[in-house]
């Protein structure tokens, strides 16, 4: 078994979830991966949550975007992928079909980490 491990959580909008699916589930599953004795970053957009920089025992990082309809997922999510890959994350799970279309990024900054797309 691994043991414990970073895990950055990418391409949701926030946490805490105000709305969505997507929201709900890395908010549950972060908290639940955190209980566990993993180290939880969730990437959360700078227009979406208030400055919280811990929930449920989850690191919250804000990183900026551009709020637009069609460049705030993906550029959200490029600049958390360059984030993540300075934190050392051992796994890069990224949530969304939008956010999904950077998955190459992760595989080549950081070789060694995993990726998940779900």
């Amino acid at each position: 078994m691994w043991g414990s491990m970073k895990i950055a959580m990418i391409g949701q909008k926030g946490i805490p979830a105000r709305a969505g699916g997507i929201e709900r589930h890395v908010e549950e599953l972060s908290a639940e991966l955190a209980a566990r004795g993993h180290e939880v970053l969730v990437f959360c957009r700078s227009w979406y949550v208030w400055p919280v920089r811990n929930h449920r025992g989850v690191r919250c990082i804000t990183v900026p975007t551009i709020p637009t309809k069609h460049l705030d997922a993906i550029v959200h999510t490029f600049f958390s992928i360059l984030q993540a890959a300075r934190e050392n994350v051992n796994i890069f799970h990224i949530h969304g079909v939008g956010p999904a279309l950077l998955s190459w990024l992760p595989r080549l900054l950081c070789p060694r980490a995993r990726v998940l797309v779900t």
